[in-house]
């Protein structure tokens, strides 16, 4: 037993313990409160208070859980039931609280149990990460901007040219297994060796321009080709040494392939155009020289010219075309029309030369409330299309039929047949299909400008090959 002296000492030891962990609870700048087996709030520090913008009389006598936002709860209370009922030592957990003004602060919560008195009391302290959530949101957002904008960021130490890249960085070169190490040589085993020397010069003018710009090929984890543009600004040292490259690399394929088509494009314009002006424009001066001598040569001139310039408008007409397609310019005045009527205006001038038939089978009467030029020229397009890839196939099979109340239209030809992995291309713009190592001339636009007039018509279009047989192309549309 403690004699009387021991026994004030040990009280007022005591004491004082007490009053130094009640100016440490009321001082420190960490958020704090302790709550009683019923989970009210018993005591609150001016931390709290200030996270959470009541005063200390408004907490005091709360439950801590009327702060907690609504999804959290439910986790909060399964912890605190096993802390209170089944001797857990302590819990932690990240939730967002209400503050008086309905904004949200993020902490991260950690409560222990202590006795005081032999009553039971849990000490919680809320750290405030906010700071952090908005930090983790915002990269969150950045990594999504740039995965979906084929972006990522880079960041190299040009001491031993380590990369530290940002998360879609490895999915540009189709590497499912992040690598572990990233630095200038790793880049240079992607990049294709006629590019690698573009690579290197990159580097050799951080010195004197302090920016790094490379725009090259590479052949990515899964052994296709992509365009790649790794850009940044260089950090230096107190020197002006470039001590860091920090920027972002940008898969530019599509960009690339764009580029490619612009140029195809001019290319072809040039060379289709200027064939039949050209022709036209000497017969027209034929024509000028022979006007007060008509005979059968001056019927065969002006025959010739009209047949250019039919061609040349054809030309003008499809870029036209294309352009109100990319433009949604294309006006749809719908009617009721019968298919097979369309199918017979368009082939008059193609059975007329003799050279080939259409043959026209299936519904004969289907009726489609559609814009009746236009599907005419879907059609026209689609059976012009088997005779210029198809010349051997003298009979062009239209066949008109119902299928799960779509009026579907397929006209087949029994000519060479079109490769399997062309098909996926053949109603991009500008894609012109080889046949027998030759292009034939045209602008590429026709089944681009069908596709895209079926489309709106609510339809959709297609086509099925097989080489040595033939090719069907097919669009189906809703019925009237």
């Amino acid at each position: 037993m403690l004699n009387h002296h021991e026994e004030t000492t040990y009280q007022h030891r005591f004491k004082e313990s007490v009053d130094k962990f009640q100016n440490i609870f009321r001082l420190t700048s960490v958020a704090s409160n302790i709550i009683d087996s019923n989970l009210k709030i018993v005591k609150v520090n001016k931390a709290l208070t200030e996270l959470l913008g009541f005063s200390e009389d408004e907490i005091t006598g709360t439950k801590i859980l009327d702060y907690v936002c609504e999804e959290y709860k439910d986790h909060w209370i399964h912890l605190n039931n096993e802390l209170w009922n089944k001797n857990r030592p302590f819990f932690k957990l990240e939730v967002c609280l209400l503050k008086k003004d309905n904004t949200i602060v993020w902490v991260n919560v950690t409560t222990i149990l202590f006795k005081e008195k032999g009553i039971t009391y849990g000490f919680t302290v809320l750290d405030n990460i906010t700071g952090f959530k908005h930090f983790e949101e915002s990269d969150k957002r950045l990594n999504l901007a740039l995965k979906y904008s084929k972006m990522a960021a880079w960041e190299m130490d040009l001491k031993d040219f380590s990369v530290i890249p940002s998360k879609s960085h490895d999915s540009i070169f189709e590497n499912d297994n992040s690598l572990k190490l990233w630095n200038r040589e790793t880049y240079l085993l992607y990049i294709l060796p006629s590019d690698g020397d573009l690579f290197n010069e990159a580097f050799e003018v951080l010195a004197e321009y302090r920016n790094f710009n490379f725009k090259g090929r590479i052949l990515t984890h899964c052994q296709s080709v992509k365009w790649i543009h790794l850009q940044g600004e260089a950090e230096v040292d107190e020197k002006g040494n470039p001590i860091r490259i920090i920027g972002t690399i940008k898969d530019i394929t599509q960009e690339k392939l764009l580029e490619q088509q612009r140029e195809d494009f001019i290319s072809i314009a040039s060379h289709e155009l200027n064939t039949p002006i050209t022709s036209l424009n000497a017969s027209l001066q034929l024509i000028n020289k022979m006007v007060y001598n008509p005979d059968s040569k001056l019927r065969e001139v002006i025959k010739k010219a009209n047949k250019s310039m039919v061609k040349v408008n054809s030309l003008i007409d499809d870029l036209l075309s294309a352009n109100n397609m990319d433009n949604h310019f294309m006006q749809l005045n719908k009617s009721v029309v019968i298919l097979s009527e369309l199918v017979n205006t368009c082939c008059n001038n193609i059975t007329e030369s003799g050279t080939y038939s259409i043959e026209t089978s299936g519904d004969i009467h289907l009726k489609v409330y559609a814009v009746a030029e236009r599907i005419e020229q879907v059609l026209c397009s689609l059976i012009n299309n088997a005779i210029k890839y198809a010349p051997e196939s003298k009979v062009i099979k239209v066949n008109i039929e119902e299928v799960n109340n779509q009026a579907k239209v397929s006209v087949s030809d029994t000519g060479t047949g079109i490769e399997k992995d062309e098909l996926p291309l053949l109603f991009d713009r500008f894609y012109r299909v080889e046949s027998n190592g030759s292009q034939h001339s045209g602008f590429g636009l026709g089944l681009y400008i069908s596709s895209e007039i079926i489309k709106r018509h609510g339809g959709e279009m297609g086509a099925e090959s097989e080489i040595g047989k033939g090719s069907t192309f097919w669009f189906s549309i809703p019925l009237a």
